[in-house]
């Protein structure tokens, strides 16, 4: 069946999932399956993992399937998994359809004896690569979270493209990981797209956020226990880490969450060793066409207050080892891409470099005070609505586009290698004639312009950097204050006797200052650590 007829064919199917779809309590748990939702934990062309929600007193689940012209088929599905939350028990249950037909489009239904949900459907992947479609989407969380603009997008979304094989969320899908309230709300929204194609879900800095503000954050169990996804990852973070094969792309997972999860700094580092040596390992495995890497912080942010730093520092290099394709990320809630970028620098072309894409923003979470950076050649800011990545992957060719949630585009990304003549230009600027100062991203136009030393190392106006930060520096006792003075910083080391308003990039990296001088722009770039 082609996409266009699955799409109609689960546009009736709607309707019956009105049968499952109202809302429960502890009191009143359901019988019948809520939640639906489709991932893989396995092979897309020949299984299908399907999850759901029950209420505390079901012990019991079964999914019958059959290919779309034959007669169904039952399946009793493992125990369900008992899940104490903030909000009382529920029971998980999942289970894993193997030896499906390739290329298939199957119903199906949950239930029990002679309680059944309306029939739903979804599609394996194809025996043999071919092109395909899949959609990304931004931040989801909402502050106030009813998640009717979530509902709004991704429904808006799957309707104007009903060949999206797929979708992924990079990070941040609710505001508290640890309220299973707002779990609830997130899953009714997208139930009727969830139920239908898998999603393949990326941790966020709210997946690990507690139910209130004073609650310390921990690992993000709900997310784990809700999205079943291959188990491939590294050891400690199966659930969080992994990657798949679909059509032509290998998709690679990574947490990049490591201020959240763990306070320790040695638990922090630990979490990051153990993702680069697993994503050296997993690069250098698959022999995918394309490479497609998604975590949650942008490496290259919109936020004046943020860093990409940590990203930089520890995938940056094995990104480029293995020659990825392009990023997606999320987390500053408006739409970038970088040129193409290698070695934290921009290259000429999608042979040699990286593009890093940031999602936007799929739920009500319009931010302030974002905008380019340097290293970005495109952005934009959907204020007024919503919006989503439409990908698509053929053997030679990969194309993003970026829409809003009426469907209107705004940007498109094309690389060809077939005919790169027709590839989407990202030409990267060139040096500038003398040195110029770039402080969190953001070229400078005001104090001294950086210098090199005579051992090599460079000197910047500190001056300025605390201006960027909407901080102070006092030269005559090397006082650098900012974030309204809850960060105080001595650069006595790092400023020489003959000139204090210059700081050096070595004192600075001792002061937790990220910096960089790129030669193929003649810059100076300083961020500072989050660490």
């Amino acid at each position: 069946m082609t996409g266009n007829n699955a799409h109609r064919f689960g546009i009736h199917l709607l309707i019956a999932l009105g049968f499952f779809a109202g809302g429960w309590s502890q009191s009143s748990a359901p019988f019948f399956p809520d939640d639906i939702r489709l991932t893989w934990s396995a092979d897309p062309r020949t299984t299908q993992t399907i999850s759901w929600r029950t209420g505390p007193d079901v012990g019991r689940g079964d999914i019958r399937f059959a290919a779309a012209d034959r007669p169904f088929s039952t399946i009793e599905a493992p125990p369900p998994e008992p899940l104490s939350t903030n909000i009382g028990t529920v029971h998980l249950f999942r289970l894993v359809l193997r030896d499906l037909k390739p290329g298939t489009l199957y119903r199906y239904q949950i239930g029990s004896g002679t309680r059944w949900s309306g029939e739903l459907t979804f599609q394996t992947a194809p025996e043999k690569p071919e092109r395909f479609q899949f959609l990304v989407f931004g931040d989801s969380h909402e502050k106030q979270p009813d998640y009717s603009v979530w509902k709004e997008t991704v429904e808006s979304a799957y309707r104007q493209n009903p060949s999206a094989r797929f979708l992924m969320n990079v990070g941040d899908l609710i505001y508290s990981g640890k309220d299973f309230e707002q779990w609830r709300a997130w899953l009714t929204s997208c139930r009727e797209v969830l139920s239908r194609i898998p999603q393949m879900p990326v941790i966020g800095d709210h997946e690990p956020r507690g139910v209130t503000s004073k609650d310390l954050w921990v690992r993000p169990e709900y997310f784990v226990k809700l999205f079943p996804v291959p188990p491939n990852g590294p050891q400690r973070f199966r659930g969080e880490v992994y990657s798949f094969d679909y059509g032509y792309a290998h998709f690679t997972v990574l947490n990049s969450s490591f201020h959240y999860e763990f306070r320790e700094p040695e638990a922090r580092a630990a979490m990051i060793r153990e993702q680069v040596e697993w994503l050296d390992r997993d690069l250098a495995a698959t022999g995918q066409p394309w490479k497609i890497v998604v975590y949650h912080d942008a490496t290259y942010n919109l936020a004046a207050d943020r860093s990409g730093t940590l990203t930089k520092e520890h995938f940056g290099p094995i990104l480029d080892k293995h020659h990825v394709d392009i990023v997606f990320n999320g987390h500053d809630h408006a739409v970038a891409r970088s040129f193409f970028l290698r070695g934290e620098e921009p290259v000429a072309d999608a042979a040699r470099g990286t593009i890093y894409f940031i999602a936007g923003r799929s739920g009500n979470n319009a931010k302030d005070s974002l905008g380019p950076k340097f290293w970005h050649s495109f952005f934009y800011d959907p204020q007024g609505k919503t919006c989503y990545l439409s990908v698509e992957v053929d053997q030679d060719r990969l194309a993003v586009q970026t829409r809003l949630q009426d469907g209107t585009r705004v940007d498109t990304l094309e690389i060809n290698r077939r005919d790169p003549a027709i590839s989407t230009p990202v030409v990267p600027f060139g040096p500038y004639q003398s040195a110029r100062f770039a402080a969190f991203g953001r070229l400078l136009t005001f104090g001294k312009p950086p210098r090199q030393t005579a051992s090599g190392d460079w000197l910047v106006d500190a001056e300025a950097l605390a201006v960027c930060l909407s901080g102070s520096y006092d030269p005559k006792s090397r006082i650098f204050l900012y974030d309204e003075g809850e960060i105080r910083l001595d650069l006595s080391g790092a400023t020489p006797d003959a000139d204090p308003g210059m700081a050096s990039l070595a004192g600075l990296a001792k002061l937790g200052f990220y910096g960089r001088y790129l030669p193929s722009l003649n810059m100076v770039s300083v961020e500072r650590w989050r660490d």
